[in-house]
């Protein structure tokens, strides 16, 4: 059907768009805008690592090896 005034087309109930081809329908779930006003801070709530006495002992005598090797290397280098 079209209007009187601009000779566009009037949509029959249900139909939109501009051949209204369209099914003019609602969608009940959230869009994407609505759900990131919803999202605050994403890493806010992350585990904290758990470091005990022995994994920090650990780490010390691992860069302790690492360091000594270091220094082997090197002096083995020198003396050729």
């Amino acid at each position: 059907m079209k209007t009187e005034s601009r000779k566009q087309c009037k949509c029959n109930e249900g139909y939109t768009g501009p051949h209204c081809l369209s099914i003019d329908k609602q969608d009940e779930k959230p869009g994407a805008e609505a759900l990131k006003e919803k999202i605050d801070y994403l890493f806010e709530h992350r585990a904290k690592p758990y470091l005990t006495g022995f994994h920090i002992m650990l780490g010390g005598i691992f860069a302790g090896v690492f360091l000594a090797f270091l220094v082997v290397d090197n002096v083995t280098k020198r003396r050729k």
